[in-house]
Parts: structure tokens; sequence; C-alpha cells
């Protein structure tokens, strides 16, 4: 089963008018599938939708080259594609896909014009609200 944000959201307000909660929905897929059921993934999203964002991706990269984060194991790396328009989309990943946790740090106004094909420019037309993506990835 794969529920993207927008699945999630609307599911959260089926839950809640059910008076149920997450919690809940989980418990009973376990009860239900017995051991049929186990969560291989786990991707938890936090938007950051503000007129002055709380972070801005490049703000954070330059932490990470300055080594102004802490964590025992987990390396950083950048990954940057051209998007329509006069910018580039750049992610911040520390740690590995194939770790137990990955984050991944995003401006999702820069990927969704890349998506539509159309400037970023185009897209903030009536929306001064700015839009990064703050995602964690559980895995086991």
């Amino acid at each position: 089963m794969v529920f993207s944000g927008d699945a999630c959201s609307l599911y959260e307000r089926q839950l809640i008018s059910l008076e149920s909660s997450w919690i809940i929905f989980f418990q009973q897929l376990v009860l239900q599938f017995n051991q049929r059921f186990k969560v291989k993934r786990l991707d938890i999203a936090l938007d950051d939708r503000n007129e002055l964002p709380y972070f801005k991706v490049e703000q954070l990269i330059k932490l990470c080259k300055k080594k102004r984060y802490e964590s025992r194991k987990r390396k950083f790396h950048i990954a940057e594609s051209n998007v329509v328009g006069t910018k580039t989309s750049k992610t911040l990943y520390i740690g590995k896909r194939t770790s137990d946790i990955m984050f991944r740090i995003y401006d999702k106004d820069l990927e969704t014009a890349q998506k539509e094909k159309r400037a970023v420019q185009e897209l903030a037309l009536g929306n001064v609200l700015k839009w990064n993506l703050s995602e964690r990835q559980l895995t086991r």
C-alpha cells in the first residue's frame, strides 16, 4: 500500500470524521493481517510554507559544508537539476537511501516548476508563500 501526500491528507480527514487516528489504523492493519503485514518504509514530511521560510535549502547546504551538524555516520550529498526558467533545483540528502533513516530537504516550488515545465516565477503569481519540504525516510 502506497499513499501520496494528498492521499494521506484525504485519508486523515476520513479518519478524523470516523473519530479514528493513524495509530488505530495501523493497529487494525496489524490485527487484521497479523504476520502478513509489515511496514517497509515510512516517509514523514514537514511542509515549511511561509512568506519567509523557516529555513532555506541553500542555508542548510552551507551549514552542512561547514560541518555544522552532528552525526556519527551520516554523510550528506547534494543533487542538482535544471528547472525551466533561471534557477536550478538543489536537494540536500543526509544519510543513504539504504540506511534506516535518511533526510531529504528541497525547495518544493522548484520541484513543481520542473515537473510542470514552467518557470518558478509563474508559480509564484498570486502565491507569496515559499514552499520548502523536509522529509524523513524511515526503513525497517
